[in-house]
């Protein structure tokens, strides 16, 4: 359990890789930041936990796990562990992707996921709900489903260097009051997948 508040640098490659439940319930007032200055750090890994908890927390800066031929793609990575976010931010990461879930079961709310140098969320083989949330300022896809089952709400989506939102892999994903800007490709549905929309906005899409 990370305590509000607490603020957790990442110097010269440190990271954290955690076989276990992870809690950080910050609050609005007593946020709780994980971030690096450097550009080196690897990241944060969660591995087959009963629980991965976010409240009010900022990450900033971080890149992937590399480290001793183990390398992964997220700055942030959850495997097969009952994933929350909720008013977190994610920004200005150095990684495949900002964050990327893995086999579980997720739900994100008023997540706001920003400048990337490739993707930003990419979600693997889940179930759940991303309600209020924001993507932006991504060098690729800004949102990045496969194999998952995932409703969409309340969301904004823009400035993607290429999807604004993907689903791939048999996806089923079911979107409704989403607004995507200036993308290179709206949505796309592919490898069998399935999306389906409701009060849905494309603009400035290439």
């Amino acid at each position: 359990t990370v305590m509000p508040g607490t603020e957790i640098e990442f110097k010269n490659g440190g990271g954290l890789i955690v076989s276990n439940n992870f809690f950080a319930p910050g609050t609005e007032s007593h946020p709780i930041r994980i971030f690096s200055r450097d550009s080196s750090s690897n990241g944060l890994t969660i591995l087959q936990g009963d629980m991965a908890y976010f409240r009010h927390v900022s990450f900033e800066g971080l890149s992937n796990l590399n480290y001793k031929n183990w390398e992964l793609t997220g700055a942030v990575t959850v495997y097969e562990t009952h994933t929350v976010f909720k008013n977190c931010t994610i920004s200005n990461t150095y990684a495949e992707d900002a964050l990327n879930v893995i086999r579980s079961d997720v739900q994100l709310d008023e997540l706001i996921l920003q400048g990337t140098n490739s993707d930003g969320l990419d979600l693997d083989f889940c179930t759940g709900k991303i309600e209020s949330c924001e993507f932006k300022n991504t060098g690729n896809d800004c949102v990045d489903i496969s194999g998952s089952t995932i409703g969409m709400y309340n969301s904004k989506v823009s400035n993607s260097g290429d999807k604004g939102i993907s689903a791939g892999e048999g996806s089923y994903l079911f979107l409704e009051n989403i607004t995507i800007d200036q993308v290179e490709i709206g949505i796309a549905a592919k490898d069998g997948s399935e999306v389906i929309g409701s009060d849905v906005y494309v603009s400035r899409a290439k």
